[in-house]
């Protein structure tokens, strides 16, 4: 399943604004939704498959000197299963020549999603600070 670029994920999950709008592009009745959920929808569907969900993480560094690449490999071989499957992904600043990473992922209903968090913030204490959810938007 493609989720195809970060920045389309972005404008269909948090809107033009940017902001987090759990309503926005969730179903098809809403406005601004994209062909991306109707057509991740319809594979699902097709597939006869477990409920699944677009989650968007923002993932931060433990500090101004972890490498990023590592850090994304890192939480790309965090394995939830046969439920987890990873995205897109794009730098973003924060301060001071600090940037944050964020991933796009679809998981299936099985995999539980804050247990996934505190795994991957358990297991990288040395890499990554923190773990959010930044959008969650069932298909």
């Amino acid at each position: 399943m493609d989720l195809g670029d970060i920045d389309d994920v972005e404008k269909l999950l948090l809107g033009p604004s940017g902001f987090s709008s759990l309503s926005l592009g969730c179903t098809n009745e809403e406005e601004g939704t994209t062909a991306l959920v109707d057509r991740l929808k319809e594979e699902n569907a097709n597939k006869g498959t477990p409920s699944k969900s677009v989650v968007m993480f923002d993932v931060k560094p433990a500090d101004g000197d972890t490498n990023l690449s590592t850090m994304e490999e890192t939480v790309r071989r965090v394995n939830g299963g046969t439920g987890l499957v990873w995205g897109p992904s794009k730098r973003i600043p924060i301060a001071f020549g600090i940037h944050k990473l964020r991933i796009v992922s679809i998981v299936d209903d099985s995999v539980p999603v804050e247990e996934l968090i505190e795994h991957i913030q358990s297991t990288h204490e040395d890499l990554i600070q923190s773990v959010d959810i930044v959008a969650f938007c069932a298909l």
